[in-house]
């Protein structure tokens, strides 16, 4: 696995674990100049198992035209709840390094309210 995908793989996994914080950019980083089409070795299923005293799991399934299919998996007092989400992500290009933006589109069957997002 190469380094750029390792990178996005752990924010997309940090970003979908992170359930309390909401960020909004009034202004992407992203130009018509510096968009890219989402790189082909990110497009498929990707799993981030629970680590360390985390008892989450996210399962992500990246589409070629910017689509990500969230799952997120965590267990509540011995209970496993589940939620999904849907994102458009845009992924873009600064000098060296590639970004994804990524905008929250539908969570279907949320009811933690949102904590996904």
């Amino acid at each position: 696995m190469g380094k750029i995908t390792m990178l996005l793989m752990c924010a997309f996994a940090a970003v979908a674990m992170t359930g309390c914080a909401r960020t909004y950019s009034a202004k992407p980083y992203y130009t018509d100049k510096n968009k890219i089409d989402v790189p082909k070795q990110l497009v498929g299923q990707w799993y981030a198992a629970p680590q360390g005293s985390l008892d989450e799991a996210v399962n992500l399934q990246i589409d070629k035209d910017g689509t990500v299919l969230v799952r997120e998996t965590r267990k509540v007092d011995g209970r496993e709840q589940v939620q999904t989400a849907k994102l458009a992500v845009q992924f873009f290009r600064i000098g060296d390094g590639v970004y994804a933006d990524a905008i929250l589109k539908e969570m279907p069957d949320s009811k933690l309210e949102k904590s996904i997002a």
